[in-house]
């Protein structure tokens, strides 16, 4: 009845001043509790009407609107990042910049799939470190501390074998170390 093994997704936010976003997972949370993670979540297709595989068929055709059903489940793979990105650290959806996507990881564990996008903010570290701090952290249960590092100083962390990350935010950012390689 419902669709199964969800698509993730996942950012690595870059701040203007070059800071990289991480947060710290609370305890409140089913998946992951504790551990260092890139702000993300998951598309919503029941925003599309897509709520079970019965619905899906009408991804097939045009809208009402006469948009191609397709060209609406693109723009809620892309939207939802920056949703996401928005409700985790409370940084202003018109201070993020379009998403750019780097690729697909895959957990571990359950072997769901994941998007990692880089998305980039006009905002400086500090101004991302005092809009988390905010009322206007939606998800503000899910987390409890927001973490700017240099590029570099993600990467090293990562690397680390006890650093608390979850297999497909690794994966992430090595897409995220291979995209800063290619821009050189």
């Amino acid at each position: 009845r419902h669709l199964a093994n969800g698509l993730g997704n996942a950012a690595v936010v870059e701040t203007v001043d070059g800071g990289v976003v991480l947060l710290k997972r609370s305890g409140q949370v089913g998946e992951f509790p504790f551990a260092i993670v890139l702000p993300g979540g998951h598309p919503e297709p029941s925003k599309l009407g897509l709520d079970s595989i019965g619905t899906w068929k009408r991804v097939v055709g045009e809208g009402p609107d006469g948009v191609p059903r397709s060209a609406e489940v693109m723009d809620e793979l892309f939207s939802s990042i920056s949703a996401e990105v928005h409700e985790e650290t409370g940084i202003p959806l018109d201070s993020l910049l379009e998403p750019v996507l780097l690729g697909f990881t895959r957990r571990v564990e359950n072997h769901r799939p994941c998007m990692v996008f880089k998305v980039a903010t006009t905002l400086q570290r500090a101004e991302v470190e005092a809009a988390y701090l905010s009322e206007g952290v939606q998800d503000r249960f899910e987390s409890t501390k927001l973490y700017t590092l240099s590029a570099s100083e993600l990467i090293a962390q990562v690397q680390r074998s006890d650093a608390g990350v979850p297999g497909d935010h690794v994966g992430g950012v090595k897409l995220y170390e291979a995209h800063l390689a290619l821009q050189t």
